[in-house]
């Protein structure tokens, strides 16, 4: 999955969006209008605030041994968008 897709996987999970809706979702990829509607932003500048806020999530060490930020799905135990730590 890209970081776009990873993306845009965060924002139907804060929407409270199943596993199985947030599949369908992204099948079908027309992400703008939901995020104007919840935030008067366009998708990019969501990306771009997503992007921004990730240095500031607890860091974790990751099954690769590297170190990452991430928002994670708690119950799922797993990273929705990450990014290593260098």
């Amino acid at each position: 999955m890209g970081k776009e897709l990873d993306i845009e996987d965060l924002f139907y999970h804060i929407l409270g969006k199943t596993e199985e809706e947030v599949e369908d979702l992204l099948n079908e990829g027309d992400i703008e209008e939901e995020v104007f509607q919840k935030y008067n932003i366009n998708f990019t500048q969501y990306c771009n605030i997503v992007i921004d806020l990730l240095p500031f999530t607890v860091p974790f060490l990751g099954l690769d041994k590297n170190q990452y930020h991430a928002f994670v799905d708690h119950e799922k135990r797993r990273a929705i968008v990450k990014l290593q730590i260098k």
